[in-house]
């Protein structure tokens, strides 16, 4: 099993407690805070493996590069579910350090070829840059739509405190 591998001992004990359930999400924390870790994602699976969630670890194993038969089950399992077109549709599944934006930004050989015998069309390069540049435009765009609407909604509290300060002046 590749936990051990791993050597986490906080994954480990939890395991050795029947907790598989928290196993399984001290690694996921540790996947999602993490970049592509081949180690952490088969551990990851075998965890899931545990748990009979066999659909999950296939996506887990994918990532790891890890082909005996068994994983080759869970995989084809995942593939089954996941049928796509466009690389960037099946990286959604994935986590986000393994959301590459090209086949050949894998960093396992074996990933690389079954994604390149998947036959997916990867993103061209101005979709590529669109995606990239894009958030920032979007966060501009959020900046200026709170600072349109804060302005105006502040002016008509202070125009409102004033009429009240008018009104309590003179009556």
């Amino acid at each position: 099993m590749t936990v051990e591998k791993l050597g986490n001992k906080e994954v480990l004990d939890e395991i050795e407690k029947g907790r598989i359930w928290k196993a399984k999400e001290l690694l996921r924390q540790k996947i999602r805070h993490s970049e592509y870790n081949e180690t952490l994602f088969s551990a990851y699976a075998d965890v899931l493996s545990i748990m009979r969630d066999d659909l999950e670890a296939g996506k887990y194993y994918f990532l790891a590069g890890l082909r005996s038969e068994d994983q080759k089950k869970k995989i084809e399992i995942f593939f089954e579910r996941h049928k796509y077109e466009k690389l960037v549709q099946l990286t959604s599944q994935f986590p986000l350090s393994a959301r590459l934006k090209r086949i050949d930004d894998f960093p396992n050989k074996q990933v690389v070829d079954d994604l390149k015998l998947l036959g997916l069309t990867e993103p061209t390069p101005d979709e590529i840059k669109a995606t990239e540049s894009g958030s920032g435009d979007k966060f501009i765009i959020l900046v200026l739509i709170v600072l349109g609407l804060s302005i105006p909604v502040g002016l008509i509290t202070i125009i409102y405190w004033i009429c009240k300060l008018v009104i309590y002046l003179v009556g």
